[in-house]
């Protein structure tokens, strides 16, 4: 019976103290959002202050995301102490808190990462982020090899397209055959017309003779 005593005085001792801390965050806002995965915060970390008995919270978000809910709860009744929209990326708060953070967009919230002081010292004070975040990491990954799939396969497209027209530019075809056939014929043509020209034009050898004999009679 004493000790069943002595354990609930320690107990309402150390809600009492931890009520005190609490004292000057007495604030819930009870606005409701509708929740939405496309939101979503990471790289949360919780660290010590300077101020004794204080944790500082900071993380990133995306670039549209305007504010912040942050609420805090009683580490042992779980009670909702504090609930307010910060427009900040980074708030102080008691080091006994439990806290969850939601990223919000206009009357939309994102998925919520919550994080205390002791579960932050066991992963050695590293950063936390949502499961949405790995998500949109995983998709931004595949994008961005569909992207560069795509953009290796136009490559491949544009020097099969300049080897086939290179190799299209060497190549004899039969319209090059027939021009060539053509332009020797035209040639051809062309010399014998002038041949045929001067050759008619050309005076005979009777003529000659008889222009020869008429010279030497007039002598």
């Amino acid at each position: 019976m004493r000790l069943f005593i002595i354990i609930y005085l320690l107990s309402s001792t150390l809600v009492f103290s931890q009520q005190n801390v609490f004292d000057n965050y007495q604030l819930v806002d009870t606005t409701q959002y509708k929740t939405t995965r496309a939101l979503f915060l990471y790289d949360l970390t919780l660290k010590e202050s300077h101020n004794e008995g204080k944790v500082i919270l900071e993380w990133k978000n995306q670039r549209n995301i305007t504010f912040h809910l942050i609420e805090m709860r009683h580490p042992i009744t779980g009670k909702l102490i504090y609930r307010q929209k910060h427009y900040t990326n980074i708030a102080e708060f008691p080091k006994e808190g439990h806290f969850t953070i939601y990223p919000l967009f206009k009357k939309q919230k994102g998925e919520p990462v919550t994080i205390t002081y002791e579960e932050a010292s066991k992963r050695n004070f590293e950063p936390i982020s949502s499961a949405s975040y790995y998500t949109f990491l995983e998709k931004q990954a595949d994008a961005n090899q569909r992207k560069a799939s795509a953009a290796a396969a136009r490559e491949k497209q544009k020097a099969a397209q300049e080897e086939y027209e290179n190799a299209r530019a060497n190549r004899i075809t039969p319209k090059v055959v027939i021009l060539i056939g053509i332009l020797f014929l035209f040639a051809f043509i062309t010399v014998f017309v002038i041949w045929l020209v001067r050759y008619l034009m050309k005076p005979k050898k009777s003529e000659q003779y008889l222009n020869r004999d008429r010279r030497k009679r007039w002598d």
